[in-house]
C-alpha cells in the first residue's frame, strides 16, 4: 500500500515530466519462521506521461524504494532497498 505526491510540467500537449515521492506500509509474508515484521517503505520517482489524447495515456517510471525491516527476536539490520522500473495505462475521466 503506497501513497506518491507527483509535481512536474506538461510538454506542448503531449506529455508530463515529473518527479516525487511517498510512503507506504509492506505487509510481509512467507518470511521463515514470521521473522521480518511488517513496516514502513519511503520511495522516490520520476517519470513521463504520454498523452494520446485528453483522456488516455501511457505512463514510464523509475522508483527507488528504501525499506529497512524489523527483525523479531535478532539484532540484525538488512536493508531491502531496491529499484523498480514501473509502466502503465493511464485513464483520466
Amino acid at each position: 500500500m503506497t501513497g506518491t505526491l507527483r509535481i512536474g510540467i506538461p510538454v506542448e500537449d503531449v506529455a508530463f515530466i515529473y518527479g516525487g515521492g511517498g510512503a507506504g506500509y509492506t505487509f510481509i509474508k512467507d518470511a521463515p519462521d514470521d521473522a521480518l515484521d511488517d513496516s514502513i517503505t519511503y520511495h522516490a520517482c520520476g517519470g513521463a506521461e504520454l498523452f494520446f489524447n485528453e483522456n488516455i495515456g501511457v505512463r514510464g517510471e523509475f522508483r527507488y524504494i528504501w525499506l529497512e525491516p524489523e527483525y523479531k527476536n535478532t539484532n540484525i539490520k538488512e536493508k531491502l532497498n531496491h529499484m523498480q522500473v514501473r509502466s502503465g495505462l493511464v485513464v483520466y475521466f
